[in-house]
């Protein structure tokens, strides 16, 4: 059942593309994570469009349960490759032009949240000591918390600066002011 547009929410496209993912996992593995995922939430997925807008629970529940059966790096590599996949001719391809500094990628950030997630705060770029940090704001309690959709978090961080070719330090702060989560970069050019 698609989400109202005025509850959190997360376009399905992400959810169908993980599960897709996880299904390609050896038996085992495979096994372990749909048990993991509530069977509402495999039902929701497999049901709803690609582009319909889907509670924003049901991400949380794929991505925790990620985290349940994976180890944090196998989970942080899990959405460091669906997010790269994304900008090298899938999803997010239509966001990317030429980028003249090698920071216009990260600013890509905030508009792929903004065309994957309503109602689920908003992502930022801002200056930091060192570089910069990218900053989830005004996250609903239930996405903040979860630790599942932390490491997706991390994993697009990385993505984004693989496919930008940056060489960054990442240090994650989830006690950032007003209960945003965020991940600081000390940058330098890998070219």
């Amino acid at each position: 059942m698609a989400a109202d547009v005025d509850v959190p929410a997360i376009r399905n496209n992400w959810t169908r593309v993980a599960m897709r993912r996880i299904r390609s996992y050896p038996d085992a593995q495979r096994h372990a994570l749909l048990d993991a995922i509530p069977r509402a939430t495999q039902l929701a997925i497999s049901q709803g469009r690609v582009d319909e807008w889907l509670p924003a629970q049901h991400a949380v529940n794929v991505c925790d349960a990620l985290l349940q059966v994976l180890s944090l790096d196998e989970t942080i590599e899990f959405w460091r490759a669906i997010v790269f996949d994304s900008y090298a001719g899938g999803l997010l391809e239509s966001l990317l032009t030429s980028p003249d500094e090698q920071t216009d990628l990260l600013g890509l950030a905030p508009k792929a949240w903004q065309l994957s997630a309503i109602h689920c705060g908003e992502i930022v770029v801002v200056p930091a000591s060192a570089g910069l940090r990218l900053e989830a704001r005004n996250l609903p309690p239930h996405l903040r918390e979860s630790k599942g959709i932390q490491a997706m978090f991390a994993g697009a961080v990385r993505a984004i600066l693989a496919f930008a070719k940056i060489d960054a330090g990442i240090r994650f702060d989830a006690e950032l002011p007003a209960g945003a989560i965020g991940f600081e970069l000390t940058l330098s050019t890998k070219r």
